[in-house]
């Protein structure tokens, strides 16, 4: 879904986005995308955002944007500050609030136009990233440079202060630990013995829901694993 030019007052609620394809180029594979809306009082709350062909979710050159909520799974939530085709800067994305979601082997770029970002800019264009929750692979943010790890994360940009990072892998041990999720999510299922077997879908799930009823984790630490995927 594609949001181009001075689009305003747009809310989006309990909505998935996953499995999108590109044919001739990334972007098209893009699972919502908003692109130069100055003026744009966005709201997405509760929302899935899984395995797209482009990024999951990218805020281009848009103002005043709040993402809550939400679940981004196996792919990137993306920013983009380029200047139109006479080279001059127009919109910049500005007042962007990114909180309270839930991150699932997912990474934060900053790309194209947004290349130099550095730690003043969430200060001077008003973009807060805090009080998310990561599972499965380490948080990765490419900021002006790549950084891994929460640690390293805030060492260099101010961001994620109150974010926390969980590693969860099938295998035979524990019950896995309750995490938010967005409604009616696909579900994978293993064994006990972490092999997959079959993908189907939880319909009408509430709000916060286990991450998978019956499942067993270990931390990676105690062994070869396998990542869970919801």
């Amino acid at each position: 879904m594609w949001y181009d030019w001075s689009n305003k007052n747009v809310t989006i609620r309990d909505s998935r986005f996953f499995e999108n394809y590109s044919i001739n180029k990334g972007w098209e594979g893009i699972g919502l995308m908003f692109e130069a809306n100055p003026d744009a009082h966005f709201v997405i709350e509760n929302c899935y955002f899984g395995s797209n062909g482009g990024s999951e979710l990218l805020v281009a050159e848009s103002q005043i944007v709040s993402i809550t909520g939400c679940t981004i799974e196996n792919g990137s939530l993306e920013f983009r500050d380029m200047d139109n085709r006479n080279g001059m800067g127009v919109f910049a994305c500005r007042d962007v609030e990114i909180s309270n979601n839930t991150f699932v082997d997912a990474e934060i770029w900053a790309l194209l136009g947004a290349e130099d970002w550095d730690a003043s800019t969430p200060g001077n264009q008003n973009i807060v990233i805090d009080y998310n929750e990561w599972y499965g692979s380490e948080p990765i943010v490419l900021w002006g440079d790549w950084y891994g790890g929460l640690e390293d994360i805030r060492a260099h940009v101010p961001i994620m202060a109150h974010d926390t990072w969980q590693e969860t892998s099938v295998m035979p041990g524990r019950r896995v630990q309750s995490a938010t999720a967005g409604i009616d999510m696909p579900l994978h299922t293993y064994d006990l013995l972490g092999r997959f077997v079959s993908k189907g879908r939880r319909a009408g799930a509430p709000h916060r829901m286990p991450l998978a009823r019956g499942v067993y984790v270990r931390k990676r630490d105690a062994g070869p694993a396998k990542t869970l995927h919801r």
